[in-house]
């Protein structure tokens, strides 16, 4: 795969005089004629990766390529030849990497190769993208077939967000309730521990149990980070190099009492959805469902619709083979197996994608609705607490005096 890389060139430019520079491209090739377009004789060139700041500059994402792909579509539905149309979106772009990768597509296009094969070089294309652009090129409408993987791109892309939505706030509220109670246990705390100790009486039960946590954290606190991390990093391993153990992680993500149904509601959204484009798109049934299967991101999910394909070939149809899989809900298996009885599986595909789709908006709203409040309530809980532990002494002085 060609990878995008900074090169840090030597040349003599037109008036003969020496020259130096840095360039984004994807080979030595490329920057080769770049130079020749500026008229500059090129003498080294070293190849470096991307620093950190050029790459969030210019580096190529997922949205950079649906946009691509749309203006493409638009490009070749008003008649422009697809050389032309690459020569156009390449000078027209602002940032450098796609720049680069549309100039280098460009090329090999007019260097007579297909667009589908240009594009397997690139890892921005993922399998499915050159499944649509083959049937464009192999059908003679290629624009038709990008607008329906753009369609595809844009509505994965609004799916993964809508879940990512639901499970960020969460996350992000305990790490705060984390970072909040760790920075009171050793500084806020500490510094009542000796006004308390000056007053010679039996503290209170709740504060007692503070200053003890609080004194645990600190003589423990190296010890419990570095077990975090060994732990984290553990996991984190162990998840990404053992598929059994993913897949049980998996498995216990979709069980989760709010956000499991959810996850697989998305699931099954992004799923009929990639069965709808590839079956509209002319592709065969099995191929359709490889692309699906390859989009689902839960792995024990992925692993029980892998499942299915040794049905299929045996003669099985896909609503029967889906059947195996628990985790698929009936409603789904009888409007497919409608679908395949009447002919309309890419119609009942297209409206259980937008019926999942409905329920994931739903689930979300209804999420945001319920954990919010919750949120509140258990970071009011745990400062409050913490807050009344220190002041209760204090509050019992002042009764004593008065």
């Amino acid at each position: 795969m060609s990878k995008l890389r900074l090169y840090y060139w030597l040349g003599v430019n037109s008036c003969g005089q020496k020259t130096t520079g840095s360039q984004l491209a994807y080979s030595a090739e490329q920057l080769q004629r770049e130079m020749d377009h500026k008229g500059i004789r090129l003498h080294k060139s070293i190849a470096k990766p991307m620093p950190f700041f050029t790459s969030i500059k210019h580096s190529v994402n997922d949205r950079q390529i649906t946009t691509f792909t749309q203006q493409l579509a638009i490009m070749l539905d008003a008649g422009l030849p697809i050389s032309l149309a690459m020569q156009e979106l390449s000078q027209s772009n602002s940032r450098q990497g796609l720049s680069a990768l549309l100039e280098e597509l460009s090329f090999q296009v007019q260097q007579g190769h297909s667009l589908s094969t240009a594009m397997q070089g690139f890892s921005y294309f993922d399998a499915l993208y050159l499944q649509f652009v083959r049937i464009g090129e192999s059908n003679g409408d290629l624009a038709q077939a990008l607008n329906y993987c753009a369609e595809h791109r844009e509505k994965n892309h609004q799916l993964i967000k809508q879940i990512k939505s639901a499970l960020i706030y969460p996350l992000s509220v305990l790490i705060v309730a984390c970072i909040v109670m760790i920075i009171m246990m050793i500084f806020v705390v500490p510094q009542f521990s000796s006004l308390f100790r000056s007053f010679g009486a039996e503290l209170p039960a709740l504060t007692q149990f503070t200053l003890d946590a609080s004194q645990w954290f600190q003589a423990h606190i190296g010890t419990i980070l570095i077990a975090t991390a060994v732990v984290s990093m553990s996991v984190h391993i162990l998840i990404r190099k053992i598929p059994t153990v993913r897949r049980q992680c998996a498995q216990l993500l979709l069980k989760l009492p709010i956000l499991g149904p959810c996850i697989l509601v998305g699931e099954l959204a992004r799923f009929n959805l990639l069965l709808c484009n590839g079956i509209q798109a002319g592709l065969p049934l099995l191929s359709c469902l490889d692309n699906a299967i390859g989009a689902i991101h839960n792995p024990f999910l992925k692993h029980k619709l892998s499942g299915i394909h040794h049905q299929i070939r045996a003669g099985s149809s896909f609503s029967l083979a889906l059947s195996s899989v628990s985790l698929v809900p009936p409603l789904m298996l009888k409007m497919l197996n409608i679908g395949e009885l009447t002919g309309r599986l890419a119609f009942m595909t297209e409206k259980l994608a937008r019926l999942f789709e409905e329920q994931l908006n739903e689930s979300t709203n209804k999420i945001g609705q319920l954990i919010e409040p919750l949120m509140i309530v258990f970071l009011g809980s745990l400062v409050g607490g913490l807050v009344l532990s220190m002041y209760l002494p204090i509050f019992s002085l002042m009764s004593a005096v008065g």
